[in-house]
């Protein structure tokens, strides 16, 4: 995992979540001990690369399309109608396809693929292409 482009700082972890002592470290980022969803990008300054604090038990399986991967939310069942919102809003920051969180409402259900299941490889187009 590249934690690199994410601000680095030093907060009173004895305290709550919400301590607003939190000070910015260098670019040595000595003394650091927490990492945040800003970035170091001073032209971006209202981009983040999300960081998420989950209380439950997870797991995370990489999916047969690298750099992808599934979360499974191990406990905490939510309402179908909560969960759907959850779906849209991941959509709508572009953490998962909207086709996926459409196609899910639409099922009822979300679903990914086993682990051992890969997904089928389809040559590349060739529509439009000179026949050889």
């Amino acid at each position: 995992m590249d934690l690199t482009p994410r601000v680095w700082r030093k907060a009173d972890l004895d305290d709550s979540s919400s301590d607003p002592t939190l000070t910015p470290e260098g670019p040595a980022r000595r003394g650091a001990n927490i990492v945040c969803s800003d970035l170091i990008a001073p032209h971006k300054p209202s981009m983040h690369y999300p960081v998420i604090d989950l209380d439950i038990p997870v797991t995370l399986i990489p999916s047969s399309t690298p750099g992808h991967s599934h979360l499974y939310i191990d406990t905490a069942a939510v309402p179908w109608d909560k969960f759907v919102d959850v779906l849209q809003a991941l959509a709508h920051a572009g953490i998962v396809e909207q086709g996926y969180a459409d196609a899910s409402v639409r099922r009822g259900y979300s679903a990914v693929r086993l682990p051992w299941i890969k997904k089928k490889t389809t040559p590349a187009s060739t529509e439009g292409k000179p026949t050889p």
